[in-house]
């Protein structure tokens, strides 16, 4: 168990932070500290903060080396993908022209950037963008409507004399 104590200066900041933070993981790491600065045991900590010995332990020694602005930050990498340099001129292009399948979009893209992707990383990539996939529906043919009706009369007709005889409704 790590002994350390935290000012009240810091655990005035603590108790703002750990909610204020935009980073989720920073939060956490503010919550442990809070619930330390609260002189609680690990094992509550650990029911509390939701979050394992190891954790605890490792946020305390970077407290204890680096002071809030250690715990503070946080620099894990985080993949950026290679079309993002290429975002506006993507964006527009899509815009002016919009693609009718995700290969279409793909395609368009490595003639405009020379990157290629494959098609769900195009999908993925267009709905950082803000597209959508479209729902399409097929067009329905000019109705003739003597024909529906005359249509309906007969099928009426025939479910009607079915009825009669007892074989039940519109069955085919």
């Amino acid at each position: 168990m790590i002994n350390i104590t935290i000012p009240p200066e810091d655990q005035k900041k603590l108790a703002k932070l750990r909610y204020q933070h935009p980073s989720r993981i920073v939060r956490r790491r503010f919550t442990i500290l809070h619930f330390k600065s609260l002189h609680r045991s690990h094992g509550e900590i650990e029911e509390l903060a939701g979050v394992s010995s190891t954790t605890i332990t490792t946020v305390l020694k970077l407290y204890a080396e680096k002071g809030l602005e250690g715990v503070a930050k946080f620099d894990h990498f985080i993949r950026v993908s290679d079309l993002e340099a290429h975002r506006e001129s993507i964006l527009r292009q899509l815009q002016e022209t919009p693609p009718a399948t995700a290969k279409e979009a793909a395609a368009t893209i490595q003639k405009l950037t020379g990157i290629q992707r494959g098609v769900s990383q195009i999908k993925v990539f267009l709905r950082k963008l803000g597209f959508r996939p479209r729902k399409t529906a097929a067009i329905p043919a000019k109705a003739n409507l003597e024909t529906q009706e005359a249509f309906k009369k007969k099928l009426w007709n025939q479910s009607w004399k079915r009825q009669k005889r007892g074989k039940g409704g519109c069955s085919s």
